[in-house]
């Protein structure tokens, strides 16, 4: 936005130099279904549409992202066509990443020895922060907070001081 605002930059380039993140993959499901059944022009208008957003592999990942959902669009579509898909889009990095990601997945029979070596990587992780299945966090809110689950006030459950008054937060 700065760059938009103060730098009064071409807006399809105004993600150049910005960190690379999801971000730009995240929003590009959209454009492999309205280019269903063709990859190679969903890659093509992921790229010009993920300008606005970042530059680097990032962009390059919306691409083959956009392209896989429209490959999967296609007719007698299957799992080896859409990553023959990416796999003819994707460049450098991210045709690496996806070849490691294939075969990775071939070396598993059942989803539960896929999922084995996610579990372990996480599990050093997996205690941080609060036990939301502890009676404290039961009903849903913070502690102190009457806030229940069905709450449709999400600002207001956020309000500081629904933490501390005791006062439901749809109260105020």
């Amino acid at each position: 936005m700065a760059r938009l605002h103060y730098g009064h930059v071409d807006p399809r380039e105004a993600g150049v130099g910005n960190i690379v993140n999801c971000g730009a993959a995240m929003y590009m499901a959209p454009v492999g279904l309205v280019n269903a059944a063709h990859p190679a022009a969903a890659y093509a208008e992921a790229l010009d549409v993920a300008g606005a957003h970042q530059s680097s592999y990032g962009r390059e990942a919306a691409g083959v992202f956009a392209a896989a959902v429209a490959a999967a669009c296609a007719p007698e579509a299957t799992p080896d066509s859409v990553v023959a898909a990416c796999l003819s889009l994707a460049k450098d990095g991210t045709r690496e990443a996806v070849e490691k990601v294939c075969e990775e997945a071939s070396l598993h029979t059942d989803v539960e020895s896929a999922l084995r070596p996610l579990r372990e990587a996480v599990a050093p992780y997996d205690t941080v922060g609060p036990d939301y299945r502890s009676p404290r966090w039961a009903r849903g809110g913070r502690p102190g907070c009457t806030r229940s689950r069905n709450c449709r006030s999400r600002s207001a459950w956020w309000w500081p001081r629904a933490a501390t008054s005791g006062t439901p937060c749809w109260a105020r």
